[in-house]
């Protein structure tokens, strides 16, 4: 498994260091599985971290005659043995060839609060060109934006479970699940474990710049998450690889309540196996039991992590200044229980 990583990430994921990504010069690439420096920031044991996808952009117009392309692009997370976590991260009709996407509404693809080490992270991303009758973008991205905001993200697995939803939503996912009939024009996937030669599962903060084939990125720099040519002569030039953005950060990130972010997402990922046949109304009162659930689930998670970081801090441990912040936030939201405990 670790080999066949190296050699999916070796010329097809590139990173930038996140102490780096504010340089109003831009940043060179280097390769994803390029040596720790003093500087990197690493997600730390107990502490939080959040995938965001960013930017992408595709060169070809594959839609014959139309003046752009019908794209759908979603992300897929694989953390340490849970359930794979899908979440749909944008959908547009007609978008230019070669023209940069960014400040991406449903930038969402996997967030964590309390990190194990013993737990690889697995990330792939696929680019759909949907062009199969799909004529109403306005209805679609309304029912996506009233997605995001009632679960955080978009992830398809819940689109059953969200209410009243239009058949515009429906019909998407649908379209979603016909890889047969939907053309994939970019998938590139990066698997942490296999970054560094220990076989540990270090998770590295920064942007990992994903591309469709193996590309000798040494030629680009990113600057504000866009590729540019590191030439200066070659500045103006237009980026002829299809590349995607993904960021990942030491915090959460939500736009709303990041507990509830939390358990939609693991609602999410244990319904990926589902097999949705119940009635709407049914499935409504289903997902707030498994949203219980959960949240219970999760408290138990919370209170293994509070008591780690206790007896790391009993037996004289330093603790970071991250795990001191998850250790004072963990104090305050399982007050009741460490109460009751007592």
């Amino acid at each position: 498994m670790e080999g066949r990583s190296r050699d999916i990430s070796k010329d097809t994921c590139w990173f930038v260091p996140l102490a780096e990504l504010d340089n109003a010069e831009g940043a060179r690439l280097q390769r994803a599985f390029s040596p720790l420096a003093p500087t990197d920031k690493l997600v730390e044991a107990g502490g939080a971290f959040t995938i965001t996808l960013e930017t992408f952009l595709v060169n070809k117009n594959y839609d014959g005659e139309k003046s752009g392309n019908d794209l759908l692009v979603k992300s897929q997370v694989r953390y340490g043995n849970e359930p794979a976590t899908e979440a749909i991260n944008f959908f547009g009709m007609d978008v230019p060839a070669g023209k940069v996407k960014d400040n991406l509404e449903f930038e969402h693809v996997f967030c964590k609060e309390n990190h194990s080490l013993k737990n690889r992270v697995w990330i792939e991303v696929s680019i759909i060109e949907v062009d199969k009758g799909l004529n109403d973008e306005t209805a679609v991205l309304a029912e996506l934006s009233q997605m995001n905001k009632q679960f955080g993200a978009v992830f398809p697995t819940l689109i059953p479970f969200a209410g009243p939803v239009s058949n515009a939503v429906l019909g998407l996912a649908k379209l979603a699940a016909l890889q047969q009939q939907n053309q994939v024009v970019f998938n590139s996937q990066v698997d942490f474990y296999g970054l560094f030669p220990d076989g540990e599962a270090k998770l590295r903060c920064g942007a990992y710049i994903l591309f469709n084939q193996p590309t000798e990125a040494v030629k680009y720099r990113l600057r504000g998450l866009h590729l540019e040519y590191f030439a200066v002569a070659d500045r103006e030039l237009p980026i002829q690889d299809d590349y995607v953005v993904i960021k990942v950060v030491p915090v959460l990130i939500s736009s709303g309540d990041s507990q509830e972010l939390r358990k939609n997402q693991q609602v999410a990922a244990i319904l990926n196996h589902a097999q949705i046949t119940d009635p709407q109304g049914v499935r409504v009162e289903q997902r707030e039991v498994l949203k219980d659930i959960v949240g219970d689930a999760l408290k138990f998670q919370d209170l293994g992590n509070f008591i780690d970081l206790k007896e790391m801090k009993e037996l004289g441990s330093p603790l970071s200044n991250q795990q001191m912040e998850t250790f004072v936030e963990l104090s305050k939201r399982l007050r009741d229980i460490l109460n009751a405990l007592k």
